[in-house]
């Protein structure tokens, strides 16, 4: 803890002897005379501290003065918004000190509550709270904040400028957010050689010649405005593999965002880049068995210490048909192995048990036939159903299916490159279909993963925020009507 939460700890302690003060229905974060300075763990938790400096930028944008960000307490005064979760001790004091239940979101998912306070180094003056049930949850109590004083999440990729305004009041009633719809939310970056890829090796980043750690604290702070956790990071041959770019992966560390991979990359691997036939043999189970254990088992040993999803499976390199099979049933009997050797990857290099390791498995195009055959995935692993490439989900959860403990999820697409036609340059996907689509898995219960083929994110910046935004509270879209209604 920073001695800054010491001293709010401590303080909050002494309030327990005081009573608390009747609450003002607003408070004011910034007018002519200044603006909240920002008080958080800087030093132990880098999500945190990066989560703070994205509220002053927004501070800075909306009222032309420079907030403070305290990780000392020695200059602490007047109002202030502090952010933390419910494990710190020095936030667990301040909402104890001023009789703030935590329970509606204690042990939830991603959840945040808000409460306005007697600051703890002056009962005159007033903090702004945000408590998280877990580091996320208080990201996105931030970025709910940042919502609500009218910034953009596209304001930095598509040059949505903040308004200066000359002040700013924000609710003071207490309150507490639901957890998300959906539990993992994710976007993946794919076919990026057109307009991604390139603009980050000849522009933004040059230094790394790729999409490097650079431009992906870029993505991660737009994941984090559009409230998604989980990314499927770019995978084409011109791109460097996300795990060969040194930074990538602490990045996404330093952002709280969950690494996994796509549906045709099994096990943290980025096949296109990283499967050289020329050193290690044929992809081919049948063949080369051996080699692609360990070939998996070196991936899963080099970033057990991040969080990660595991995609199980097999398929070839490229996104096509695995190798050896020629029919649904040679491929789901070579399936039933791979999942038994992936597992045993997981099992071993983590040393958590197979059920309590986030794993999921995508019937993508010729792999939908060979799981209808009578495939057996494991009951913990996420059933991932796709869409047919072009917005229609294939098809989703049977009674039997929806009482596994994995439960399920969808892969949607927003751009496409493949047959029979490609749409990479317009967002075709009207969003009435999306909300039916999305709405139908809902109710079919896929609810632990949703995931969206971004392409290079631009120019799906709309589609992409309904995505999220319903996966995020799916409940605030009931009818078509809503749809209008957000765009």
């Amino acid at each position: 803890m920073t001695h800054a939460l010491r001293k709010i700890g401590a303080a909050a302690a002494l309030l327990l002897c005081f009573a608390v003060p009747a609450r003002a229905a607003t408070l004011t974060l910034f007018d002519e005379h200044g603006v909240a300075c920002i008080v958080t763990d800087g030093s132990a938790r880098a999500p945190l501290n990066k989560v703070a400096a994205l509220l002053a930028h927004d501070l800075i944008a909306l009222s032309g003065k420079t907030p403070k960000i305290a990780t000392d307490a020695g200059g602490v005064s007047g109002t202030a918004i502090v952010i933390g979760t419910l494990d710190q001790p020095a936030i667990a004091a301040l909402l104890t000190a001023n009789h703030i239940d935590a329970a509606p979101v204690a042990g939830k998912w991603e959840s945040y509550g808000r409460a306005v306070v007697p600051a703890p180094w002056n009962p005159k003056d007033r903090a702004l709270v945000i408590f998280g049930s877990d580091v996320r949850g208080a990201i996105y109590g931030v970025i709910d904040l940042t919502r609500e004083m009218g910034v953009s999440p596209w304001e930095w990729w598509a040059d949505v400028a903040i308004r200066k305004v000359g002040a700013i009041k924000v609710d003071a009633a207490l309150r507490y957010s639901k957890e998300p719809s959906v539990k993992y939310r994710a976007i993946f970056l794919n076919d990026e050689d057109f307009g991604l890829k390139p603009w980050a090796a000849k522009t933004f980043e040059p230094e790394a010649g790729t999409i490097g750690p650079r431009t992906y604290a870029r993505i991660f702070e737009l994941m984090w405005r559009l409230k998604a956790d989980t990314i499927w990071p770019a995978m084409h041959k011109g791109t460097v593999a996300f795990d060969d770019e040194p930074g990538n992966a602490q990045m996404a560390d330093d952002y709280a965002i969950i690494h996994a991979t796509s549906h045709a990359e099994p096990m943290l691997r980025n096949n296109d880049r990283e499967w050289d036939p020329a050193k290690r043999g044929p992809f081919n189970w049948l063949t080369n068995r051996q080699a692609l254990i360990d070939y998996w088992d070196e991936a899963v040993d080099g970033h057990k210490q991040y969080e990660n999803i595991y995609t199980l499976g097999l398929r070839g390199v490229g996104d096509v048909q695995m190798q050896g099979a020629d029919s649904p049933a040679e491929m789901r009997d070579i399936l039933g192995q791979v999942f038994a050797q992936q597992r045993a990857i997981l099992v071993h290099r983590t040393g958590k048990p197979a059920d309590q390791i986030p794993q999921l498995f995508t019937p993508y195009k010729e792999v939908l036939p060979a799981y209808d055959t009578g495939l057996k995935v494991p009951d913990d692993v996420t059933l991932t159903w796709p869409d047919d490439n072009f917005g229609y989900i294939r098809r989703l959860s049977n009674a039997t299916e929806r009482t596994r403990s994995g439960g399920s999820g969808v892969y949607y697409h927003i751009s496409y490159w493949g047959g029979p036609m490609s749409y990479l340059w317009l967002a075709t996907t009207h969003p009435a279909l999306m909300w039916e689509e999305m709405r139908k898995a809902y109710r079919f219960d896929a609810r632990r993963i949703w995931i969206v083929n971004v392409g290079d994110i631009k120019p799906g910046e709309y589609l992409t925020q309904l995505f999220l935004d319903m996966a995020w509270d799916a409940d605030a879209f009931p009818d078509l009507a809503h749809v209008r209604t957000h765009l």
